[in-house]
């Protein structure tokens, strides 16, 4: 099947060499339609307001699963604010927006289930996945009837 990798190989292209589960395919699909929903709604940075390179931050970062797709865990960040600025925050600026955006009680919410042990299994990825679609093309009728 694989070889096992010698010294001399990477590990990192042994890794990249075996197939993806249905479950990391489903993942990524849901991590790349999250983002585009999030820098579509916002449509520009929030900390600089800029519009170029937006990137999808999370508040609490993805390895939450409770979180990861939470529309209010995320939001549009520029590449330079989210690497340089929003990462080194989470307990100072960063937080005091979501507290501000989302209020403390869902802000609570938000916490608690980002403590949460959570793992999707493949059928309640393709569920919320649908879900998350169906959202997304409200989210873009809305965006169109605005213009």
């Amino acid at each position: 099947m694989f070889e096992k990798p010698t010294k001399k190989v990477k590990v990192k292209k042994y890794i990249a060499r075996r197939s993806k589960t249905e479950r990391a395919i489903w993942i990524k699909a849901l991590d790349d339609l999250v983002s585009k929903m999030v820098r579509q709604r916002d449509g520009k940075c929030i900390n600089c307001r800029g519009t170029e390179r937006l990137t999808c931050s999370h508040f609490w970062n993805r390895n939450k699963m409770g979180t990861r797709w939470s529309l209010t865990n995320c939001d549009a960040a520029c590449w330079t604010c989210h690497k340089y600025h929003l990462e080194k925050q989470k307990q100072g600026w960063y937080r005091t927006f979501k507290l501000n955006q989302l209020g403390e009680s869902e802000y609570l919410q938000l916490e608690y289930e980002a403590s949460s042990p959570t793992k999707f299994t493949v059928n309640e990825l393709k569920i919320l996945y649908k879900d998350l679609e169906e959202q997304y093309k409200l989210l873009l009728l809305n965006n169109y009837k605005r213009i």
